[in-house]
């Protein structure tokens, strides 16, 4: 009798969406950073069975995936900032209180001492 055992350790990953509209040093372009989180996982029969190692979070460039790395509290800002972002997209935010959530994001930021980014100029997300 022949058994076989499939077993792997890929990386899951999670997306919520464009959040930070920032200037990417890597890309030189102006677009919305993305929020994502990955974690890898032992899976037996392509099911997740254990975490492996910590979560990793950031924001990370659409274009060209160059990003840094977000702690636990930064990355709770930048959930309610993907909302935010997603709620003044659709007309539901206007520009003066959306640019409350980022400055209040961005201090965020520099308390936890993130490296620097620049905010892009135009803060109005791309039509999906």
């Amino acid at each position: 009798m022949l058994l076989f055992i499939i077993f792997g350790w890929p990386r899951r990953s999670k997306e919520y969406g464009e959040t930070y509209p920032a200037h990417c040093s890597h890309c030189e372009n102006d677009q919305y950073y993305e929020l994502g989180k990955s974690r890898r996982w032992f899976t037996l029969y392509f099911l997740p069975l254990l975490p492996l190692g910590r979560a990793t979070r950031g924001l990370f460039c659409s274009i060209c995936g160059a990003g840094f790395e977000l702690d636990r509290t930064q990355f709770k800002a930048a959930k309610t900032l993907s909302q935010s972002t997603t709620a003044f997209s659709e007309g539901e935010l206007s520009e003066e209180e959306y640019g409350r959530e980022l400055e209040a994001f961005e201090a965020t930021l520099e308390i936890s001492g993130a490296p620097d980014t620049e905010r892009s100029g135009d803060v109005r997300p791309a039509d999906s």
